[in-house]
C-alpha cells in the first residue's frame, strides 16, 4: 500500500467514523424542542432511506426495486430471500407508530407555540390542509362565490411523544441492520449451495 493510499483510506476511515456519530447523534433529543423536531424527521428519513436501500440491493443490479409503500417491498424482499426469523410485523406495528408522528409534522408551516418546562415541553405547529384529511386533499379551496383559500390547522405534539419516536426510529435502525446482515447470510448460503 502506497502512502496516498494509505493515506485516502485514513480518510475513509475518519469520515465513516464522522458519519457514524452524526447518524447516531440524529436518533437523540436536543436541548431545543424544535431540534429535536429536525432529528425525528431526519432520523425516519435515515429508516426509510436504509430500508428503500435494503430493498435495492436485494433485487440486485439487474432487478427492480419496489418503490411502493416501504412494508410490502420489505415484505417481499424478505420472502424472496427465504428469511424466516425476522418478523416483518413487528417492524411494520412501530414503522406506522412513527410513521403517524412524522406525518403530523411532515407539513409543517411554522412553530406557532413552545409551553411547558423541559422535559414535558409542547409544540403547536401550523400545518397545510384540514384536519384529517389525507396530503393534498383539502389544502385548497373553491367557494361558489368565487373565492377560495388555502386550508391550515394547528398540531400540538409533546415532548415525550418526540422521545419515544426517536426511541422507536432506533430500534427501527437497528432491526434494518440485522435484516441487512440476514439478507447477507442467506445470500451466502444461496451462493454455497448453488456452488455445491
Amino acid at each position: 500500500m502506497t502512502g496516498d493510499q494509505h493515506d485516502d483510506l485514513d480518510d475513509f476511515v475518519e469520515w465513516t467514523r464522522r458519519y457514524r456519530l452524526k447518524e447516531q447523534e440524529s436518533f437523540q433529543p436536543q436541548g431545543a424542542i424544535e431540534q429535536t423536531v429536525l432529528n425525528m424527521i431526519g432520523a425516519y428519513e435515515n429508516v426509510v432511506s436504509r430500508a428503500n436501500w435494503l430493498c435495492f440491493h436485494q433485487a440486485g443490479p439487474d432487478g427492480v426495486a419496489d418503490r411502493e409503500r416501504l412494508v410490502p417491498a420489505l415484505r417481499r424482499a424478505i420472502e424472496a430471500a427465504g428469511i424466516e426469523d425476522w418478523s416483518i410485523d413487528a417492524f411494520a406495528t412501530q414503522f406506522d407508530k412513527v410513521n403517524t408522528a412524522r406525518n403530523r409534522l411532515a407539513h409543517m408551516l411554522w412553530v406557532d407555540e413552545v409551553t411547558g418546562d423541559w422535559p414535558n415541553r409542547s409544540l403547536r405547529v401550523v400545518v397545510r390542509g384540514k384536519v384529517g384529511e389525507p396530503k393534498g386533499r383539502g389544502e385548497l379551496e373553491w367557494f361558489a362565490d368565487g373565492w377560495s383559500r388555502k386550508n391550515t390547522h394547528t398540531v400540538q405534539i409533546s415532548e415525550q411523544e418526540l422521545y419515544r419516536t426517536l426511541d422507536r426510529l432506533w430500534s427501527l435502525r437497528n432491526s434494518l441492520l440485522k435484516l441487512g446482515r440476514a439478507f447477507s447470510i442467506a445470500a451466502e448460503n444461496k451462493a454455497r449451495n448453488e456452488a455445491v
